[in-house]
């Protein structure tokens, strides 16, 4: 009996540390795909009328995100780096994006 109690103890740790990677793993894609669409909004908003950090910011705060670090150079190139999640259970991403040729 003992050694059917200590595999299903054994069994539930995996299942819980498997659980929390596929949560970490979610996390960074989220991160990403937010990180993604901040810098190009950014990128645009950039171009447009040079507020391309404000930009990101409120794209990533709709998604409940939060832009940690934003550099806007030239009027033209945005890179940003997001933050999802608290605490432990974070997901960071890095995103840059701008034209393809200079003006």
């Amino acid at each position: 009996m003992p050694v059917v109690v200590g595999l299903i103890a054994c069994a539930v740790a995996l299942a819980v540390a498997v659980a929390g990677l596929a949560g970490q793993s979610a996390r960074g894609t989220r991160a990403q795909a937010i990180a993604d669409a901040a810098a190009l909004a950014g990128a645009f908003a950039e171009r447009r009328d040079g507020d391309g950090c404000v930009v990101a910011s409120h794209l990533a705060a709709a998604n409940a995100a939060v832009v940690v670090v934003c550099t806007a150079e030239d009027r033209a190139d945005v890179q940003v780096t997001v933050w999802v999640g608290s605490g432990a259970l974070v997901g960071t991403a890095v995103a840059r994006a701008g034209p393809a040729f200079s003006r």
